[in-house]
């Protein structure tokens, strides 16, 4: 993969998004919990990567849906 050349500007904008990404794992970091799914939930990541546990509900995407 090439590199692409970033404008002063756009380097600017990387460095703060980086530096607002280091203050705030600094800030949250071990304060922050996540919820732990018991391991028969029906919302597992087990069944949410099977498709075959889902029911197939697409339905066609119309011109009122799309507006």
């Amino acid at each position: 993969m090439a590199l692409l050349k970033r404008t002063p500007e756009q380097n600017a904008a990387f460095e703060r998004c980086v530096g607002f990404l280091a203050e705030m794992i600094e800030k949250y970091s071990g304060k922050v919990e996540f919820p732990v799914l018991p391991a028969d939930s029906k919302t597992s990541w087990d069944s949410l990567s099977n498709p075959s546990s889902q029911t197939n509900s697409i339905e066609p995407l119309t011109d009122e849906m799309a507006a």
